[in-house]
């Protein structure tokens, strides 16, 4: 879970840094839910890994 909350906060701060320097704005709703799709898929692909691996 540790790595799914640092893939989380990286890519929002990616996603943050983008959003600045291209000078467009998103509502603060979507970027919300940006941010839990992200949660949620770096979870689901770092719990099906550790799955695999055993």
């Amino acid at each position: 879970m540790a790595g799914a909350l640092c893939d989380t906060i990286m890519l929002t701060g990616f996603a943050l840094a983008t959003l600045v320097i291209t000078g467009f704005e998103l509502d603060v709703t979507w970027a919300l839910i940006g941010v839990v799709w992200v949660a949620f898929f770096s979870t689901i692909v770092r719990y099906l890994m550790a799955k695999k691996r055993g």
